[in-house]
């Protein structure tokens, strides 16, 4: 049951399998390693640029983040008090996480200090750290907004009503994972005019139940799709 994937800078594909409790890492070659094992209530990863792996697990009361490193070390960073949906790691090593119960967004600095940044009318679908290193959030409604560090909230533009994910394109622009009235699955560019577009551009179509996206260096396409339990690779560019 893939919940989550990641594409790192050296080419590693990262998988969060929720029902398997690991973390696959596919090397460009085929080879499978489990950086982590044995991990109960998995629900998003994040890779930094030294292949290190944020894992962020979540039950119906409390969440974790811990970090796994190249070598296979584990170690837990945040013990929180809640819930959490989503997380997003800054350049600094700053984490955002959004609170899947009270619709909360939460920041731990690097001395570990936990602060409310706001609490949002509906719930939070994704959290990113945009091109420009600030903090944008997907809500249920396709609304996207902007976050600052002292917690002011502005509108910030759209996506299709239920998207539940958001890619940072390499040029800083925004790419959301939507569902259609029909049930077919696409990837859409996000707007950011000030009113919702009554179309919004096509990126790809892809499978129905695909749960998370990610590019590697070249811009191809891997999905991970648990009512598939497969990972996709859609090669279009070639060295």
């Amino acid at each position: 049951q893939p919940v989550d994937l990641r594409v790192s800078k050296s080419g590693y594909v990262f998988i969060a399998d929720k029902f398997a409790k690991c973390v696959f890492r596919l090397a460009s070659d085929g080879t499978v390693s489990l950086p982590l094992t044995d991990v109960d209530d998995l629900q998003r990863i994040f890779v930094d640029a030294d292949d290190n792996v944020y894992v962020l697990t979540s039950d119906n009361h409390e969440s974790q983040i811990r970090v796994v490193n190249p070598n296979g070390q584990s170690t837990v960073l945040h013990e929180l008090n809640f819930a959490a949906s989503c997380f997003a790691r800054d350049s600094i090593g700053q984490f955002v996480v959004a609170a899947s119960d009270t619709n909360r967004i939460v920041r731990i600095s690097t001395e570990e200090n936990v602060t409310e940044l706001t609490r949002l009318h509906q719930p939070v679908a994704d959290v990113i750290v945009n091109a420009g290193g600030q903090t944008e959030a997907l809500l249920a409604s396709g609304e996207l907004i902007h976050i600052s560090a002292g917690g002011e909230v502005t509108a910030s533009g759209f996506t299709p009503p239920g998207s539940s994910r958001l890619l940072v394109q390499s040029d800083g622009s925004l790419i959301a994972l939507a569902r259609r009235a029909n049930g077919v699955a696409q990837l859409v560019s996000a707007s950011r005019a000030v009113v919702r577009p009554q179309e919004f551009v096509t990126f790809a179509t892809v499978p129905e139940g695909t749960q998370a996206v990610g590019f590697d260096s070249l811009g191809n396409l891997c999905l991970a799709n648990p009512d598939l339990r497969a990972i996709t690779r859609v090669t279009s560019h070639f060295r």
